[in-house]
């Protein structure tokens, strides 16, 4: 038997074929239930999660790229590379949506569902004591302006 895996494809699909179960002698031959676990390894691909057709993409970001607005580099999950340029600082609570870049739709129509870029801010471990009051006077000072 052969079973055509679908891109959309997750953990709440079951496929169902009702006469190919279980045989046994004298009783009615059962249903074959397919269910799909995914098993990832790959740190990148950890990044996103589904939503029905939607993708949520998590984005590891260092401080100094969030506050500078540098492009964010994406490789979707077949293998292209997104360049996204925002023109906003980033924090943990921005949130970009790319229309069409998600998942195939289940039911076969045309078209994607929607990408959403989530943003994971990644601090320093570390500042001596000179960098924080520098870092500190800058904040204080935009907070005034």
């Amino acid at each position: 038997m052969t079973v055509e895996v679908r891109p959309g494809y997750d953990e709440s699909t079951v496929l169902t074929y009702p006469t190919k179960g279980n045989q046994a002698f004298a009783c009615k031959q059962s249903a074959l239930k397919i269910r799909f676990e995914l098993f990832e390894k790959d740190e990148q691909l950890l990044r996103y999660k589904t939503k029905g057709e939607d993708l949520i993409y998590t984005h590891k970001v260092s401080l100094e790229d969030a506050i500078m607005c540098k492009p964010i580099h994406i490789k979707t999950l077949d293998n292209r590379n997104l360049v996204i340029n925002l023109d906003q600082i980033i924090s943990q609570q921005t949130t970009h949506k790319i229309p069409g870049e998600g998942m195939p739709r289940k039911d076969g129509s045309p078209g994607k569902g929607d990408l959403y870029i989530k943003f994971e801010v990644i601090f320093p471990s570390k500042l001596n004591s000179d960098a924080r009051n520098k870092i500190i006077a800058v904040l204080r000072e935009n907070e005034e302006q």
